[in-house]
């Protein structure tokens, strides 16, 4: 230590409680070190409730006693550990809406992948409010997991069950509307959205466009549950949006306005949506961050996906997927022409793979995003080779595995959007981010003030009827809601 110690501390159980330990520790380092205890300070400091300097008075290296309190560390460590370190701080950061009285509905057009918008939009509101919600009038199918649902409760420490947080799953609204039982599909979903809506400040509602039909049953969905609508396209489908708002307003919906993404001129963007009369809510630029696929994201679409070496990495963003056929002398000089390569070989070409992590090892090769093995099975890599593997100190590139073959992984990959996981955290922050510096705030506000609710519909005609028959029902009565040239109705208008 050269003689230089600024200080020496003694803390947790035997440290702080033990003072012929700390004596006996210290005993030969007077002579060399001039470090020294008093006697009696020492005897003293026996679990101190505060730092306890135990050095003599001229003592140029002071001897502490610090007490700790190693329950609380290990219980705020394991906090972090469970609880996403980026919720918290990310929200609580960002810019508050004056006020939050009415949810939304967010309608993605044709297969836009618009997770980071809806994690973005959400955030903005969870500034706002504490009590916030996510509702898919249709889930997955039955037995399957719903990605989005299960990113916003991982995300935004949603603890709802998951069954409260869509009204019926896909095979069961298909069913009902080939049945013609549209009106009681309705009224399921109603009932759920209701029940799940009033334990919360803020609700937002996911809807999607997978072709006309499912346009229009979004439009309707809308329109029934007297919510506005925001729609969210990229900017190589804009054109559809118009013909998406003008569906929602042909079923009585109201639509907020559009979110671009993609955009690659802000400006003209704008003008070009202005000039077929939509209102831009916020035109986000293509991200880097969020284009971008990482491994840990092709690891969760692999049939039978399995991480083998270096799950530390896992999050390593990727530049190209290459398969890999040619000889190892050769491999180098490919890599070099796509840096963050993603090296899909056969499980059989082990001299790849060793080539490959001593290319990792070295400071002048070429970055290499991962390497994915294919048509593996547990057995397939010989013995010798896993104890080699196993006595390296650093793999320092992911090695991932499925027992598919490389052009059909190659092809699904490719299929597969770059999307976000729970644990994509620099992707979900770059989400906020792109949000948060783009949305016009006092458009949000204009739709959220009591001036403009006071506009609205109080609401519509299936909530009405679904009110009504609710009631009906818990007193035990009938109702009649007559319609046309029905005396009934003209009676009551008479009446009134």
């Amino acid at each position: 230590m050269g003689g230089k110690v600024d200080a020496i501390v003694f803390t947790g159980g035997i440290g702080e409680g033990d003072a012929d330990m700390r004596q006996s520790i210290l005993n030969g380092l007077q002579k060399n070190l001039q470090i020294a205890v008093d006697p009696a300070k020492n005897e003293i400091a026996i679990g101190p409730d505060f730092a306890m300097n135990i050095s003599p008075a001229l003592s140029k290296t002071k001897v502490l006693v610090v007490p700790t309190d190693e329950e609380v560390s290990i219980a705020i460590q394991s906090a972090n550990l469970v609880l996403p370190e980026n919720k918290v701080d990310s929200i609580d950061s960002l810019p508050r809406l004056s006020q939050v009285k009415t949810n939304l509905v967010c309608h993605s057009l044709g297969h836009t992948y618009t997770a980071p918008e809806e994690i973005g939009l959400l955030s903005v509101f969870a500034s706002s409010v504490d009590k916030i919600g996510y509702f898919r009038p249709i889930g997955k199918r039955q037995g399957q997991d719903d990605y989005r649902i299960t990113l916003m409760k991982d995300h935004f420490q949603l603890t709802d069950p998951e069954h409260m947080m869509f009204g019926v799953n896909e095979e069961k609204a298909l069913q009902m509307i080939a049945d013609g039982q549209e009106d009681l599909l309705f009224e399921r979903i109603i009932k759920k959205y209701l029940d799940y809506s009033s334990k919360k400040d803020f609700v937002l509602v996911s809807t999607y466009t997978g072709n006309d039909d499912a346009l229009h049953w979004a439009a309707k969905l809308s329109s029934t549950l007297n919510l506005s609508t925001i729609i969210i396209g990229n900017a190589s489908n804009s054109k559809n949006l118009g013909i998406t708002e003008t569906a929602f307003k042909s079923h009585g919906s109201e639509c907020l306005g559009v979110i671009v993404t993609d955009v690659d001129n802000v400006e003209e963007e704008r003008k070009d949506l202005t000039d077929h009369g939509l209102n831009p809510l916020a035109l986000i630029p293509t991200s880097p961050v969020l284009s971008k696929r990482t491994v840990r994201e092709v690891l969760e679409v692999l049939d039978n996906g399995v991480c083998l070496y270096g799950e530390e990495y896992l999050d390593v963003p990727i530049g190209k997927i290459r398969i890999h056929t040619v000889q190892v002398n050769d491999l180098v000089d490919h890599l070099r022409e796509e840096e963050d390569s993603l090296v899909v070989v056969s499980c059989k070409r082990v001299d790849v793979l060793l080539s490959l992590l001593l290319i990792a090892q070295s400071s002048s090769a070429p970055n290499i995003a991962g390497i994915l093995f294919t048509y593996h099975k547990s057995g397939d890599i010989d013995q010798e080779v896993i104890s080699i593997l196993n006595g390296l100190n650093d793999i320092r590139i992911p090695v991932i595995a499925t027992s598919s073959e490389s052009f059909d992984v190659a092809t699904k990959i490719q299929q597969t959007p770059a999307f976000i996981t729970p644990m994509s955290k620099e992707k979900i922050d770059a989400a906020v981010t792109s949000m948060t510096e783009n949305l016009n705030y006092s458009c949000i506000e204009h739709f959220q003030s009591d001036e403009y609710l006071e506009s609205k519909r109080d609401i519509g005609p299936r909530l009405f009827q679904y009110s009504a028959f609710l009631k009906a029902r818990q007193l035990q009565k009938t109702i009649v809601l007559p319609e046309g040239a029905d005396p009934r109705g003209k009676f009551h208008c008479f009446k009134r």
